[in-house]
């Protein structure tokens, strides 16, 4: 399902004005959607055990997630297939952060974190510059931090602020963050992650926590990844069939 050349290609994209290839990526989403759709889950989620990309592993749990809590929560069509788009490529402007900061194994720094914040300004740029790249994608990307309770960012909204798209990206985000393995922690399990993200309160939209609690709860199929994964500096962020 994933292609080496796709990543590489958008890993060489934040550098300069070229736009991103959507025809591609909208491949990826589709293909994605039906792996979903024939509940292949768990093979497409077992083959990123042991990817040297923590980016790209992130990006696409994200997506696969979404594929499922977006069907159970009414999307369909081409809505469907921008809220997956919106998983796959909402991180992608980590590509443009240090080597260094992105695998920092020690405290993060007050500029670390900056730095590191600065990822949705660099996504946003990406997306807008690419000609056909739906609206809801755009905004969902660029709200994916923000909490309904206002502590989030770049922007610090809240509660209706936030739109449709952008409310179960943050809650798989999180999710997905919690349980991917990284080379400087252990991940948590998926019981400890909803946990912690219970005592939250107020951060998410409490209807489609609920929901998305029942899908990772029941669903076998999702899984999460088993073996260490070494961030290269080399940093493809996306997938395509």
């Amino acid at each position: 399902l994933l292609s080496a050349d796709l990543f590489d290609s958008l890993s060489d994209m934040g550098d300069n004005s070229m736009a991103l290839p959507l025809s591609s990526i909208a491949n990826a989403c589709r293909s994605i959607a039906t792996v979903c759709e024939k509940g292949q889950t768990e093979i497409l989620l077992s083959s990123l055990n042991g990817h040297n990309n923590v980016i790209l592993v992130h990006s696409v749990r994200v997506a696969v997630y979404l594929a499922l809590f977006g069907r159970s929560t009414g999307y369909s069509g081409g809505s469907l297939m921008a809220l997956i788009m919106a998983g796959l490529l909402h991180d992608l402007g980590k590509i443009e952060i240090p080597f260094q900061t992105l695998n920092k194994p020690g405290t993060i720094t007050f500029d670390d974190r900056k730095q590191m914040r600065n990822h949705v300004v660099c996504t946003i740029d990406m997306l807008e510059r690419t000609p056909g790249m739906p609206h809801s994608v755009v905004v969902a990307a660029t709200q994916h931090h923000e909490r309904l309770d206002g502590t989030g960012y770049p922007q610090g909204l809240s509660g209706k602020e936030i739109s449709a798209f952008a409310r179960p990206l943050a809650i798989a985000d999180v999710f997905c963050a919690m349980t991917d393995i990284r080379p400087y922690r252990a991940p948590k399990s998926k019981q400890a992650a909803l946990l912690e993200m219970e005592e939250m309160k107020g951060a998410f939209d409490p209807s489609l926590f609920s929901v998305f609690k029942r899908l990772v709860t029941e669903e076998s199929a999702l899984i999460v990844p088993s073996e260490p994964i070494i961030l290269q500096a080399s940093q493809p962020v996306a997938a395509m069939p």
